[in-house]
């Protein structure tokens, strides 16, 4: 099975190969207001069209994808594991999730919170662990201003059409005080593919460390910088796939030779079908194997980011 939001990430895991089920989540589009200072929305909505609806009500997400469009949904934003520029205040989405209700492998529904071991493990996994149904987060006021609190309202939440642009990136997760290293190996990275594509400015985000930081995202537990370098195609029908695997060549041999660099790997292209080992290190990749065998045993979901070793060549990404 496949699981597909919106279909905002780059990596294909949410495209259905042949003999396999795809789930799609636009139908999670419910939300109320339950306890103070949250709200419940189902994972299929996007982000900011959960952004706008709350504004009707005077609140707001502390943390959402740039750009104003509904690209990713919650569930998808959750799974990549979500930051955007307000993450130098508020840190990353997972700082901002009260609970996520998830269906297991087996047919399980059970809510998970903070608290929970399986927590952290969440946000960067992609559809390994389960279907994300609902997600209850953190909202804040617009202002400073009391707003009333609609305490038991709920409804759906309507979809926005968004405009899709072809945008290829990739992304490196470190300790903030390594902020100019990155970015000067970045720099030089994109000279030395600038014919991959049309570039664009290089960009750089704060993940300000609050509770944890997840163990698929970084292992380190301190303020992180997520900085990368990205572009458009030079025609205007797509990108060269030799050219963006040559440079994802040596962003691996970047990150690999480097042991505090860590790829976005969940939210982009990857040629390599061992790249998640490489990049997460054997102890963590370990770790997200058994729990994967445990929430999802039949290995039903989203096969060959991770994958049961005794059917791993069947299922390679």
């Amino acid at each position: 099975m496949r699981i597909r939001g919106n279909g905002h990430s780059m990596n294909g895991s949410s495209l259905p190969r042949s003999g396999e089920n795809l789930i799609q989540t636009e139908d999670f589009s419910h939300f109320h207001f339950g306890h103070p200072n949250t709200v419940t929305v189902g994972a299929g909505v996007a982000v900011w069209d959960v952004e706008r609806f709350l504004r009707r009500y005077g609140y707001r997400l502390p943390v959402l994808n740039d750009g104003g469009k509904p690209a990713s949904t919650i569930g998808g934003y959750l799974s990549a594991g979500g930051l955007g520029s307000a993450s130098a205040i508020h840190g990353g989405f997972w700082e901002t999730v009260v609970s996520v209700t998830l269906v297991s492998g087996e047919g399980k529904v059970f809510q998970c919170r903070p608290e929970d071991a399986i927590f952290p493990w969440l946000f960067g996994s992609m559809g390994q662990l389960g279907v994300i149904y609902e997600v209850t987060l953190t909202i804040l006021p617009l202002d400073d201003a009391t707003q009333s609190y609609p305490a038991g309202v709920a409804g759906y939440i309507g979809a926005t059409q968004a405009d899709w642009e072809k945008i290829a990136w990739f992304t490196l997760f470190a300790p903030q005080r390594l902020q100019n290293e990155v970015l000067d190996l970045l720099a030089d990275l994109q000279q030395r593919h600038k014919h991959v594509w049309k570039i664009r400015p290089a960009y750089l985000y704060n993940l300000a460390f609050k509770t944890f930081n997840p163990p698929l995202i970084h292992a380190s537990q301190e303020t992180l910088i997520a900085a990368g370098i990205w572009g458009t195609p030079l025609r205007s029908d797509k990108f060269d796939a030799i050219s963006l695997a040559a440079l994802e060549s040596d962003i691996i041999v970047m990150s690999y030779l480097h042991p505090e660099l860590r790829r976005y790997l969940q939210t982009e292209l990857s040629f390599n079908p061992d790249a998640l080992r490489l990049n997460l290190g054997q102890h963590v990749y370990s770790a997200f194997q058994d729990l994967k065998g445990r929430l999802d045993p039949k290995y039903l979901f989203t096969p060959g980011i991770l994958t049961d070793p005794s059917i791993a060549q069947e299922h390679t990404l």
